[in-house]
């Protein structure tokens, strides 16, 4: 998901929200390549949007370093941020790629789970 947009406008409210809706859900956001002035204000006004959702709030805390590139979340750990002193082709390209392989086996994990659980509920229901 793209959270420094130009404005926020009623489309862009509807995916965090739908993201928010599923515990499981694998969330990776990408920080545009603007100017630092230019990214904290976007980032800023994403925020006052999402953060009244609970799995954003707490990246509305300041926690967030201005190098952020790339956030993603998990249920287990929460949120990661990657960051580099500059933005780049290069640095968003190593963020998004460490994201991926730091998240995958959690995020495989969760995937496995919700579809295990369909057949569980099944078995419950059926006995």
């Amino acid at each position: 998901m793209a959270a420094t947009p130009e404005r926020v406008r009623d489309g862009l409210n509807s995916e965090p929200e739908l993201l928010a809706a599923n515990p499981r859900a694998r969330i990776l956001i990408v920080q545009g390549p603007y100017r630092k002035a230019a990214l904290r204000g976007r980032w800023e006004e994403w925020l006052v949007s999402a953060g009244r959702l609970p799995v954003f709030r707490e990246l509305a805390t300041g926690w967030v370093p201005d190098g952020a590139h790339v956030l993603a979340h998990s249920g287990d750990s929460g949120w990661t941020v990657w960051s580099a002193r500059r933005r780049s082709d290069r640095s968003y390209a190593l963020a998004i790629d460490a994201a991926f392989t730091q998240k995958s086996d959690t995020w495989r994990a969760d995937w496995a789970l919700s579809q295990r659980r369909p057949r569980l509920i099944r078995r419950i229901l059926e006995a």
